[in-house]
């Protein structure tokens, strides 16, 4: 923002190269900022405020406080909350600031944007010739990354043309396999605590002399949603006098009080029985000017915001909540000193220090999609303060003020700035250069998971360390590649990796080459098991390279999970170290097919619910009839431990995994537990979930729900909670109509009958696709859904559907997929499919899922025809796949010589006219009877029949 402080352009001139003004939207620009554009979706504009390169009266201040960690101007009068701040800048204070606005409010409420806007954006970035781009946004653990993910390969091509790339790893943690962005180019950042943290909202007893007791000294307090809030960077007193001395008998104040009896002071009141809202407006109507709430037994000391209730809308005074010894210790406080009591309410900001280096909660962890170590190296993130997110203001003004705020998109900038001071010092530098130089000096011990500082964090938390620029601009060496990503290694094998040292030393190191683990505590290190260097000493010189092998033998590592820990390179004056991880998986599978039971059966006693019907047996004796090797982890079992699923390790070992919950609508899954099994899909496992109030057992609506687990990994959106109304259904299951079709013959009887069933479908959600790639105003968006299956009864919201299918497709355009999971979910269980003749068993939908998840169509392209004088060509596409009955049924082609692909055909031949000879790679799509899609090629050589082009260089003089 132009107006801002810490991007002022007092004492800025335009870089000699730039046009007078700047580029882009020049009204933004300013000297400091030298490039401003926006990037508005013609049929989704700007909410009115919002039309301008800055952020504007609905706007976030996202955008200006990650700039301003990275490159804000050094600030010496900055104000918070009524607290004079020291100077404060960005990393790099001096660098010209680019401003490429992706995300504004729209019209519709939607501030995200999309791929269109984000490639178009990074060409700008590109071509305006910025050294250094930060990136603080994601989408979550999905997309494997490259050529085929249109917004990840515009990414990598900003690193291929020079540009330093930035990105946060997300903030989905702390669970596993949780990291956005998987690229090994550019460098993903998680985020660590400072020592440092804001706060404020503090109230003391002051009146009528100040107290020794610490209960009654500079205590939190929460405040309240409803009546007039408190005035920031403000300090207030307050006469109070206490419920229990007006009235013992409504020491809750939820009856009305005696007329006046707290008039022009503050009543103390404690919580319990009745609505916050309430209690403040009886006090109210008793003349209170403020009032004070304290928590009740039950609650203790902790103190929590107070929400709007009975009588919210009447109430016109402020409110806060304090913890219970605070209350308790004001009664007694005014029973000694009465009406000559007071206390003091303080909204002032002040230092309320911090625990340094720890990994926040929220920082997404590894491994990366595609099972890669991620993050590279993690930064502060924790109540950073910069420009932007003032408090207490509204409108516009909240940018041009300075707030707090937490993530890994505060992380990433701090890596962007320290990028750009490298950039400055060794222009020479290559981005790989830096990427290692930054990673290669970060800290890496002493950075813990707890605020205690007892347990160790280690390269999926943190990569190479926390980032320490007091060391990155003179590593002494260059490592490459800078991190160790053995993947996944079947137990029983090795695996081995080169890393070249370059030199950028200005004298002879020699180093020698360790391993460190440090997952037992930072003063207990020992090798790392498993991991061997080659050899165990370099001398290098100035410039000189050398090439060292570091070994992953699984035979001697720690044992099936995760293995990793450090290279270490220690010199006499340099060292440096490189993170190295490695899965074990089991060498052969356990079974087919994990079930993971979730019905509740066995936790029928501890959630004093009546007796649960086990399902376990529909699915079991199902996949036995069909041939299928199965083993069986009740869920419920274990309720209360740090997980109820297996780890990724142990699911790996398994085809497919499927999760029920019968009749079970209660959560006991985690979010953990759901990345999990994200995890599990990303690698190319095959989930089937199945179970009525399957939404409500995943906790998806509440307010730490798995939705990118609900939403992404089964790909639905939920819409009601009954399609048949709470009833048992009496019409049958079949197909959408834009199932593949192999489901078009599925009927499915879920009625109420005497059949063997458990006739228990009352809840079936109806859900749809999170999206289905429908949408003309995002043609370029990839959506992997489908709707499988529906019920066509009358209290349908929309179309009834009760079954989702996920799987990447390729096409002529893609050819490639960005993810390697497939899931089914139906929102019905199969303990509830009749097994009658005239509709499909049990057996049959079983049968018919699997074929889908492991179709792998194989095509393949024959020329029957060779061009003559008649220039036409014939090819014949064939199909195969190790599923018997999947069948080719739609057919595109791309000839290769720049004409427009086909439209679909259901016939395998085609044929087509080349005017022009030459050599062209014919292509193929194939939709086979699954819906699954293959990809064939063929290079065709025409030569007659056609025209043959001679190209000459014309020379002028």
């Amino acid at each position: 923002h132009k107006d801002a402080p810490m991007f002022s352009g007092a004492g800025y001139e335009y870089p000699p190269d730039f046009p007078p003004g700047g580029l882009g939207l020049t009204s933004n620009n300013n000297g400091k900022i030298i490039a401003s554009r926006a990037y508005f979706r013609s049929w989704d504009p700007p909410a009115p405020g919002d039309e301008n390169p800055w952020p504007g009266v609905q706007g976030t201040s996202h955008g200006v406080h990650t700039a301003g960690i990275a490159a804000g101007n050094v600030i010496s009068d900055a104000v918070v909350s009524g607290l004079e701040l020291p100077p404060l800048s960005g990393v790099a204070p001096h660098a010209w600031v680019m401003s490429y606005r992706v995300f504004y409010y729209s019209v519709t409420g939607d501030e995200s944007f999309y791929t269109t806007e984000g490639i178009a954006a990074l060409e700008d970035i590109v071509a305006d010739g910025a050294d250094v781009v930060n990136n603080s946004w994601g989408s979550g653990p999905y997309s494997l990354g490259g050529e085929f993910d249109p917004l990840d390969q515009a990414l990598l091509n900003a690193h291929a043309a020079g540009v330093f790339v930035s990105m946060a790893a997300g903030n989905s943690g702390p669970g596993g396999g949780t990291t956005d962005h998987p690229s090994d180019d550019y460098i993903i950042v998680g985020a660590t605590s400072t020592s440092g943290t804001l706060a404020s909202n503090r109230a003391s007893v002051s009146a009528p002399t100040t107290p020794t007791s610490p209960t009654l000294l500079n205590r939190p307090f929460g405040i309240a949603e409803f009546g007039e809030q408190l005035e920031p960077g403000a300090e207030v007193s307050h006469p109070f006098r206490t419920a229990v001395s007006v009235d013992p008998a409504n020491e809750l104040g939820c009856n009305p009080w005696p007329a006046n009896a707290f008039q022009g002071r503050a009543a103390v009141i404690s919580r319990g029985t009745c609505a916050f809202s309430l209690k403040v407006l009886n006090a109210q109507q008793a003349g209170a000017t403020f009032v004070v709430i304290y928590n009740s037994a039950a609650g203790g000391e902790a103190v929590q915001d107070m929400a709007a209730g009975t009588g919210a809308d009447q109430v016109t005074i402020s409110s806060i909540f304090v913890p219970r010894s605070m209350g308790l210790d004001m009664n007694a406080w005014y029973a000694t000193h009465g009406n000559a009591s007071a206390l003091t309410v303080s909204t002032v900001a002040f230092q309320a220090g911090n625990v340094p280096d720890v990994v926040a909660g929220f920082s997404s962890r590894g491994p990366g999609v595609g099972n890669v170590l991620k993050p590279d190296i993690v930064a502060p993130g924790v109540n950073i303060l910069s420009q932007g997110y003032a408090p207490g203001t509204e409108g516009e003004a909240r940018h041009l003020g300075f707030g707090q705020a937490s993530g890994t998109s505060m992380a990433a900038p701090h890596v962007a700035g320290a990028a750009a001071l490298l950039r400055q010092i060794h222009p020479d530098w290559s981005n790989a250069y830096i990427k290692s130089a930054l990673m290669s000096t970060a800290k890496y011990t002493d950075i813990y998971l707890d605020q205690a500082r007892t347990i160790p964090a280690q390269p999926l938390d943190i990569g190479a360390g926390r980032l320490d620029l007091t060391r990155a601009a003179d590593p002494g060496v260059i490592l490459d590649p800078p991190s160790l990503s053995y993947g996944l290694v079947p137990n029983g094998t090795s695996k081995s990796i080169q890393v070249t040292l370059t030199s950028v030393a200005s004298q002879p190191e020699t180093y020698t080459i360790t391993t460190l683990f440090t997952g037992n505590g930072f003063t207990q290190t020992t090798p790392l098991p498993g991991f061997s260097v080659t050899p165990a000493s370099v001398t290098l010189e100035p410039g000189q390279q050398a090439t060292i092998t570091v070994t992953f033998d699984s035979t001697t590592s720690q044992g099936l999970g995760d293995n990793q820990g450090y290279i270490i390179l220690d010199g006499a004056t340099y060292d440096a170290h490189m993170p190295a991880w490695a899965r074990v998986t089991h060498a052969q599978k356990l079974a087919d097919v994990l079930i993971l039971d979730n019905d509740l059966s066995a936790l029928d006693p501890v959630f004093g619910l009546p007796p649960t019907t086990d399902y376990l047996d529909y699915y079991t004796s199902t996949l036995t009839l069909l041939g299928y090797s199965f083993d069986v982890w009740d869920v419920d079992a274990q309720a209360g431990n740090e997980f109820t699923v297996p780890d990724v390790t142990t699911l790996l070992a398994y085809d497919a995994v499927i999760y029920f919950t019968g009749d079970n609508y209660i959560p006991v899954l985690s979010v953990q537990d759901m990345d999990r099994l994200t995890e599990y899909v990303n690698s190319g496992g095959f989930l089937l979930a199945m179970g009525q109030d399957l939404f409500w057992a995943l906790d998806a609506a509440g307010p730490d729900a798995g939705n990118f687990f609900y939403n992404v990994s089964l790909g639905a959106t939920w819409l009601q909670d009954s399609v048949t109304n709470e009833d048992p259904p009496t019409l049958p299951v079949i197909s959408s109509e834009e199932a593949p079709a192999a489901f078009r013959n599925l009927v499915l009887d879920l009625s109420a009958s005497a059949a063997d069933g458990a006739d228990n479908q009352l809840y079936i959600d109806e859900i749809k696709p999170s999206t289905d790639g429908t949408d003309p105003n995002r043609p370029e968006e990839r959506e992997p859904y489908v709707s499988l299956l529906r019920y066509p009864g009358p209290n349908n919201l929309e179309r009834g559907i009760v079954a989702v299918a996920s799987r990447d497709q390729p096409s002529l355009e893609h050819p490639g997929i960005n993810n390697l999971g497939r899931s089914i979910y139906t929102s019905f269980g199969l303990e509830g499919v009749n097994n009658v003749a005239g509709a499909t068993s049990r057996a049959e939908l079983l049968r018919t899922f699997f074929n889908w998840a492991k179709d792998e169509p194989v095509v393949s392209i024959t020329q029957t025809l060779t061009a003559t004088n008649s220039k036409l060509v014939a090819f014949e596409a064939d199909m195969t796949s190790e599923i018997s009955d999947a069948t080719g049924v739609s057919y595109r082609w791309d000839f290769g010589d720049g004409s427009a692909f086909t439209a679909p055909t259901s016939s395998p031949q085609a044929s087509h006219t080349y005017e022009v000879c030459g050599t062209y790679t014919v292509r193929v799509e194939v939709t086979d009877s699954y819906g699954n899609r293959g990809i064939g090629e063929l290079q065709v050589n025409v030569q007659a029949g056609c025209t043959t082009r001679l190209m000459l260089p014309i020379v002028m003089r």
